[in-house]
C-alpha cells in the first residue's frame, strides 16, 4: 500500500508539496538579489527551506490548502485558482522585498 501511495500521491500531498517548492524558489530568488545571499545558491536555499519551515509559513500554507481541497473538490479549475491565491498570499519575499526598499 506505501508504494501505490509513492506512486500517486494524493492531492494534498502534491499540492503541500508542490506550494512548498514555489514559496521556497520565489524567497530563494529574492534573498539571492538582497546583500545577504552570503553562502551563495546552496546557503540560500537551505536558509530558504529553514525560513518557510519555522517561520509558521508552512503549517498556515498545509491548512490553507487542506481547505482549498474540502471546499473544491473535484473542481480541478477552482483548486487551481485557489492554490495560486494561496500561493501569492503566504510569499515569504514580502519581507525581503519590504527591506530590500528601504
Amino acid at each position: 500500500m506505501v508504494l501505490v501511495r509513492c506512486l500517486f500521491p494524493s492531492m494534498d500531498i502534491l499540492s503541500e508539496n508542490s506550494s512548498g517548492c514555489v514559496l521556497i524558489l520565489e524567497y530563494s530568488y529574492f534573498y539571492l538579489q538582497s546583500n545577504n545571499s552570503g553562502g551563495g545558491p546552496n546557503g540560500v536555499f537551505a536558509s530558504a527551506v529553514k525560513e518557510y519551515q519555522y517561520s509558521g509559513t508552512q503549517a498556515t500554507v498545509c491548512k490553507a490548502l487542506q481547505e482549498a481541497i474540502q471546499v473544491h473538490g473535484d473542481d480541478k479549475a477552482g483548486l487551481q485558482k485557489a492554490i495560486i491565491n494561496i500561493i501569492l498570499d503566504f510569499r515569504m519575499s514580502k519581507k525581503l522585498l519590504k527591506s530590500m526598499s528601504k
